[in-house]
């Protein structure tokens, strides 16, 4: 709901205030990736407090996946680093779309950031973060930052299950690698291929670097076909002349371009510039007749830019940034080649922040910032109340397009407390004003008692929300087909839905020996005013979009001529809760063992029943075997589910069940020179199938670097 002229004027003056701390002499501030490197990098980390602070003094779970890491499984998207993180999940969900989630956190409710800027993406609420983690390259990413839990009292909405922060590299000196990689699948139409070039320069004085980056990769088709006969439990009809494809192939090309000028060994100037395109295709069976061969396109576009000012003296250390990110979404189907539907959204995010830290004693050391920021969108799927919108012609299609916006405003500040050497205490709020929702005030403390020199005990309490995107607001977009006796769904928005509110704990007890270190943490989240979906009672004719009256049954074996109208709400309650350990031993110079185990406690308060997609049991194993006198090295990776429940076939009401099951991620290498490696492996080496959840069976990968 709007806010009143004297709310408004309270947030200029506190906006205003925290404008002048930004520019004022302060010490520290960075989720930006300028910063002066560290000899011991991959235990510094940004994202957690928005200062640099070791992982082992960090209240939060924070992991920290290293660029070591990312080149030892040759990870070329974010999803492949994902898949073996500790507390995460990494699955295709019923509409095939690659998606995440930590400790048993809807997708939507995690912020996944590249160097501290937010991206642009799908507007559906249950598409947030999907095809995002398999968008994102590795190409020039320096590490990856993980926080588990709730992180709104520094980055607001989002943020409500964790943050992922990608972080760049910052170059040092004129080096730069290409890279090719070609994989197969058993059952696969065609090879997939990957391609990186990255490279960066420094000036002879150090006072402007660069770096760009450009690639292709080339997903291919996954086919959900055995000897000529489909899979009969997912409800797809058999025999079928085309083979029905489990993911979108074609061809993804990134690119992007980053520039500093050093005016002197503090003050700097950087700017980014990235795009995407995809053009990419889905081969399904036509929702009007099993007869006919769908083809689904996707074809987008991210485009993102970013300047960035700041000083990174002790003395007066400040920065200023505004972003924008925009997403062009272009997405038909056909018929045997007719076009039956097609869906276009523009979606802007522009972004001005400030921020900083000021050291205000010896025990204590304040951040500050302020944000504003604006979400616009425009397409076929929006439609506001009471206005018509523009006509759209696609092809030999029409339809009407709407355009609406959410603005945002915020503060936020920390106080990072040290009494001695042992107590760490850090409280931090954050309050959030928008356009169209009640004002936010979120809050986090944390705390780090360090009982010995190698015995850590942490805590954590803070709250979290998520406010409904667009979407939610103005959806007007048939999101389902039906076929057959049985309907389709029509989505309509609410315009008077809630945020979600979260209430979030956490407690950690960590332990270092020699040449190992172990960590057992109990969480739990408290999610009010959950958003979910629900079928009005009410049908739309599906020929002419005419409302059926209240009391209307579906004629006889043609309820795919007809909708079932969605809309949206605020009525579920959950509590997702569990306990995390994880272990990690040098077992010899040569071998590394990495350990984890999550057990997952998340349900439906109100129906007392859990919540789907969401595994009991989480185990993971990683083992690496680097000999210091070979050119060759092992990684091998284990990641187990048990008790994973989800639904049986792609509808959302089809009967639920419980599976069990490993992946197991082997690669090898071998450094045939100090510029080349070749590295061999295969994913899902067990060939676990289940199309479902995008496991399509064995893949095999080789591939080369060259650095120089």
């Amino acid at each position: 709901m709007l806010k009143s002229n004297k709310t408004r004027a309270r947030l200029a003056v506190a906006a205003l205030f925290a404008a002048c701390w930004t520019v004022n002499p302060v010490t520290v501030f960075a989720d930006s990736v300028n910063e002066q490197p560290e000899v011991n990098l991959p235990e510094i980390v940004v994202t957690a407090t928005r200062t640099e602070q070791t992982v082992k003094d960090i209240p939060s779970t924070v992991q920290v996946i290293t660029r070591e890491e990312i080149e030892r499984q040759q990870s070329q998207t974010l999803a492949d680093v994902l898949r073996h993180a500790v507390g995460i999940v990494t699955f295709t969900d019923i509409q095939y779309r690659p998606n995440l989630s930590i400790r048993g956190s809807e997708s939507r409710h995690v912020l996944i950031m590249v160097d501290g800027r937010r991206l642009s993406g799908e507007l559906s609420y249950n598409s947030a973060n999907a095809y995002d983690i398999s968008r994102i390259c590795m190409d020039n990413v320096e590490r990856i930052e993980i926080i588990r839990g709730s992180a709104g009292a520094l980055y607001g909405s989002d943020a409500m299950g964790g943050v992922i922060n990608i972080i760049t590299k910052k170059p040092a000196q004129n080096e730069g690698h290409l890279q090719y990689e070609y994989s197969g699948w058993n059952g696969g139409e065609k090879a997939g291929q990957n391609m990186q070039f990255y490279y960066q320069g420094v000036n002879d004085d150090g006072s402007f670097d660069w770096s760009f980056s450009a690639g292709q990769h080339k997903p291919q088709p996954f086919t959900q076909i055995q000897n000529g006969v489909y899979n009969g439990s997912m409800g797809v009809p058999t025999p079928y002349s085309l083979p029905y494809t489990v993911n979108y192939y074609g061809t993804e090309t990134p690119i992007a371009l980053s520039g500093t000028w050093n005016f002197d060994k503090d003050r700097y100037m950087r700017v980014d510039y990235s795009k995407l395109w995809e053009d990419t295709s889905k081969r399904s069976v036509s929702v009007m007749s099993s007869a006919k061969a769908q083809l689904i396109k996707n074809d987008n576009t991210r485009t993102d830019w970013s300047v960035e000012y700041g000083d990174k003296s002790l003395e007066k250390n400040w920065q200023i940034r505004a972003y924008q990110s925009s997403y062009d979404k272009d997405y038909s189907s056909y018929d045997n080649g007719i076009l039956n539907k097609f869906d276009l959204v523009d979606r802007k995010i522009s972004t001005l922040e400030g921020r900083g830290t000021r050291q205000a004693d010896e025990n204590n050391k304040i951040t500050a910032g302020w944000e504003w920021r604006k979400d616009e969108s425009e397409g076929t799927r929006i439609k506001k109340p009471g206005i018509t919108g523009k006509p759209v012609t696609y092809g030999s299609l029409t339809g009407v397009s709407d355009e609406a916006s959410l603005e945002y405003r915020a503060l936020y500040i920390q106080d990072e407390v040290k009494s001695g050497d042992k107590l760490l205490v850090i409280p931090s709020v954050r309050y959030d004003w928008s356009d169209k929702f009640s004002s936010e005030v979120t809050s986090r403390l944390g705390v780090t008692y360090k009982a010995q020199d190698d015995v850590r005990v942490k805590a954590v309490i803070g709250t979290g929300y998520k406010t409904p995107t667009v979407n939610e607001l103005y959806h007007n977009w048939p999101m389902f087909e039906g076929g057959g006796p049985t309907p389709g769904q029509y989505f309509q928005g609410n315009p008077d839905i809630k945020p979600e509110n979260s209430k979030d704990y956490e407690l950690s007890l960590e332990k270092d020996w020699d040449k190992s270190a172990a960590r057992v943490s109990l969480f739990r989240s408290d999610v009010r005013n959950l958003i979910d979906t629900y079928f009005t009672g009410r049908f739309m004719r599906r020929s002419d979009g005419t409302i059926m009256p209240n009391g209307f049954t579906l004629p006889f074996m043609q309820g795919a001529q007809y909708y079932q109208l969605m809309n949206y709400h605020n009525v579920a309650k959950a509590t997702i809760q569990g306990v995390e350990t994880e272990l990690s031993q040098q077992l010899s110079d040569a071998v590394k063992v990495r350990a984890g185990y999550v057990y997952l406690d998340a349900k439906d308060d109100e129906t007392n029943r859990r919540l789907t997609e969401r595994a009991r049991h989480q185990l993971t194993l990683g083992v690496s075997y680097i000999p210091p006198q070979s050119s060759w090295n092992l990684d091998l990776n284990v990641v187990t589910l048990k008790n994973y429940l989800t639904h049986e076939t792609t509808s959302s009401t089809s009967p639920l069940l419980n599976k069990s099951y490993s992946i197991v991620n082997v690669m090898a290498q071998n450094e045939v020179d100090q510029n080349t490696v070749l590295y061999f492996g295969v994913d899902n080496l067990t060939d676990h199938i289940d199309y479902l959840h995008g496991n399509a069976g064995r893949v095999y990968r080789t591939g080369v670097q060259y650095k120089f």
